[in-house]
């Protein structure tokens, strides 16, 4: 194991938000994490799983929001994290690691699994989205098992609109005509990496997006 690891890289764009976002705790329990229990079940350090998660609360009295303290976070007890639709606290990013992260140090090495959920508009304080949230999946090649049928299937429970895949590293940069990966994996973010300079994908219709040939579409709505 190291951080040169290969990895089937996916990234699944969501068309969904407030009561059907995958933070809903709902949507979360019933439809998106039997999905994805099943991908992290894969590993090894499946009881070394590190969640991380970025929320914003209002100030008392102020237009002004501040970050959530959530404290230590367990894959199998999301309950801190999720959110009511009633709520008024804004999520922002969530990030999965197998092991975690401070696992991953000390073992030198990537992650067997890697998942990150970021809300577009909130996060991107955007008022008019391409899609609403972008899914970062990233699952080592040496694991085993169908890993195309079983991202088909988390993409149907996340409604996403598209989901695309290539193979790449963990750190490798990868660039075509209109898509540059210059990035590690983990540090995968909507904002310029379409057409390699720093237009948002949101500055463009998403039908208008050109995926192929870089990216292989294995899911489409």
């Amino acid at each position: 194991m190291s951080w040169n690891r290969r990895y089937h890289f996916f990234l699944l764009f969501g068309d969904t938000k407030g009561e059907n976002a995958p933070w809903n705790k709902e949507v979360w329990r019933n439809d998106v994490f039997p999905k994805l229990d099943i991908l992290f079940k894969q590993s090894s350090f499946y009881n070394k799983i590190g969640v991380g998660s970025l929320q914003y609360s209002p100030k008392p009295d102020s237009q002004y929001y501040e970050p959530v303290k959530l404290g230590r976070l367990s894959w199998n007890s999301p309950e801190k994290w999720t959110l009511n639709t009633s709520t008024p606290i804004r999520f922002h990013h969530l990030d999965v690691w197998a092991p975690s992260r401070g696992a991953c140090e000390k073992l030198n090495s990537s992650p067997d699994v890697y998942l990150s959920i970021c809300n577009e508009r909130d996060a991107l304080n955007l008022t008019t989205t391409a899609f609403e949230w972008l899914t970062v999946l990233a699952v080592a090649t040496e694991i085993q098992g169908d890993v195309m049928s079983k991202v088909i299937a988390l993409s149907k429970a996340l409604n996403a609109k598209k989901t695309v895949h290539i193979e790449r590293g963990w750190e490798q940069k990868l660039d075509d005509t209109n898509w540059s990966l210059v990035n590690s994996i983990q540090d995968t973010f909507s904002f310029g990496i379409y057409k390699g300079d720093d237009r948002s994908l949101h500055e463009i219709q998403f039908e208008n997006i050109e995926f192929s040939p870089f990216w292989n579409i294995i899911f489409e709505r």
